[in-house]
């Protein structure tokens, strides 16, 4: 149910700031509330979900500031692991990262969000460091929320995560840490024009 609800949060099929309906979501998935709050309670706990006293859950509402400061975290972790750990980067694994990439649409945000996420969170765990991985981990819910933008840019993104692989797989360490730099700019220049147009439209 953890799953469930973070992909439907994720893919917008429930908005920010939008009202989570427990027992509407229990119904669909032919199960009890108590999964879906325990579940509710974990997102909380990752800080995609707040719990409003006597009225229930919501999904949490981002600032352009809030996402800023997550993609600069983001970038802290990546781009400092990569550039490190290059060498240790398990080239099997990468091509078939690639051609996943290559594989999938670039609006089936089903198949396209974890590729996303497992290829970041590739850049830091090659580093081996347990600590740093975990604290990554806490975080790896909040660095998916620029697909809160929609997939107006996605096939953008796949083009920018197909490049990375392409060059770590070219063994061009700065290619792949530039074009890793390049990407999550890009993405910081989205998450901006996205609230200057929700901004505009209000």
């Amino acid at each position: 149910m953890f799953d469930i609800l973070k992909r439907m949060i994720l893919e917008q099929q429930i908005k920010a700031g939008e009202r989570i309906d427990c027992k509407a979501i229990a119904n669909k998935y032919n199960t009890s509330v108590m999964p879906v709050r325990n579940a509710l309670q974990q997102l909380t706990v990752q800080g995609l979900v707040v719990t409003k006293q006597r009225v229930g859950y919501y999904v949490r509402k981002f600032s352009e500031k809030d996402l800023i400061e997550i993609n600069d975290t983001r970038a802290m972790y990546e781009v400092y692991c990569l550039n490190k750990y290059f060498s240790r980067i398990d080239k099997t694994n990468i091509r078939n990262l690639y051609n996943h990439f290559a594989d999938t649409e670039y609006d089936d945000l089903s198949k396209m969000i974890p590729l996303d996420q497992e290829l970041h969170k590739t850049m830091v765990t090659i580093s081996e460091n347990s600590f740093l991985i975990k604290q990554y981990e806490d975080m790896n819910c909040l660095f998916s929320l620029g697909n809160y933008t929609g997939n107006a840019y996605a096939e953008v993104a796949k083009k920018e995560h197909m490049d990375i692989l392409h060059y770590i797989l070219e063994e061009s360490k700065e290619k792949a840490v530039e074009a890793l730099v390049y990407h999550l700019n890009r993405v910081e220049e989205e998450i901006k024009f996205f609230h200057l147009n929700s901004a505009d439209s209000k």
